[in-house]
């Protein structure tokens, strides 16, 4: 049982539950020495097949106390920590967290959003600096950009924003490592002073040991990158990785390892052939000094 500073938040319970009860089942035995299957765990509570594997997959929203003590009685936990701890995390987990509040603005982004304060290790590559890296002005160019024209939603976009970078500044912050087009750096988002202020806090940024920003250049060409931007969030060892992916109309999350392991392969050749750190500090301040 691992803590971190990312486990207080709802979203990181909940998958850490999912984690823990699958593993718990995965390590079940069954009467004829079989490992137990799902099906098994269905048949046996009166449960449909999916139910479980919502559970196992994170697929809720405000987990159950009564299935949940119902899975630790059928696997056998009888350790009083280990009950404890599991039920901690189902009450934790049913909690709200502020960016619930966000839902009318992003559909299904909020999940992302609390996927990115559990995460131990994010990995984004795009065509604009990163949400993460964004400086206000930046930020509220960009949701303009966008066609948003309300002021009010304007401002609680960018205010939600704002607030999910705290992360960089707690305790035990994630690794951050964005990898960036050209593009990102020249394009004028905003006025000259937003674009030269938002290349001064990228510099800024650099400084800090848990975030890394890399440049892929022109120069470079083709590259594994060029079909569409995606992040990767890793949690702890014993939970899956997610890939997230925002289209137009949706916010996507990939959880199936063939397709996580794909998107981890891509994001190697990209990183490798972008700029390096210290190449692109010296890009950086190319840029600002001919703004």
């Amino acid at each position: 049982m691992t803590t971190g500073s990312s486990d207080s938040s709802p979203t990181a319970r909940r998958r850490r539950l999912s984690a823990e009860l699958r593993a718990l089942r995965e390590g079940h035995v069954q009467p004829d020495g079989r490992r137990t299957t799902s099906v098994d765990v269905a048949e046996t509570l009166g449960w449909a097949r999916s139910k479980l594997s919502r559970i196992e997959n994170n697929q809720w929203k405000r987990p159950s106390p009564r299935d949940v003590k119902d899975l630790l009685d059928y696997y056998g936990v009888e350790d009083e920590d280990r009950r404890a701890y599991i039920l901690t995390l189902v009450t934790e987990g049913r909690s709200k967290a502020w960016w619930s509040e966000t839902e009318d603005l992003y559909g299904g982004s909020p999940n992302y959003i609390g996927l990115e304060a559990a995460a131990r290790r994010i990995r984004s590559w795009g065509y604009l600096v990163p949400g993460l890296y964004q400086t206000p002005g930046y930020a509220t160019a960009v949701v303009r950009g966008g066609g948003i024209r309300d002021e009010d939603e304007i401002k609680r976009r960018v205010e939600a924003r704002m607030k999910r970078q705290s992360i960089l500044s707690g305790p035990e912050p994630p690794q951050v490592w964005a990898v960036v087009d050209e593009a990102a750096i020249r394009k004028p988002v905003g006025s000259s002073e937003v674009h030269a202020e938002q290349i001064r806090h990228l510099i800024e940024l650099t400084k800090a040991e848990h975030l890394t920003l890399q440049v892929m250049l022109d120069s470079t060409g083709a590259h594994p990158g060029m079909g569409s931007p995606f992040a990767i969030l890793n949690f702890e060892p014993t939970e899956r990785p997610v890939v997230h992916l925002e289209t137009l109309t949706e916010s996507l999350l990939l959880e199936e390892t063939s397709k996580t392991d794909r998107y981890d392969l891509v994001f190697h050749h990209i990183s490798a052939r972008a700029a390096s750190p210290d190449e692109t500090v010296a890009h950086l301040e190319e840029v600002l000094n001919n703004l």
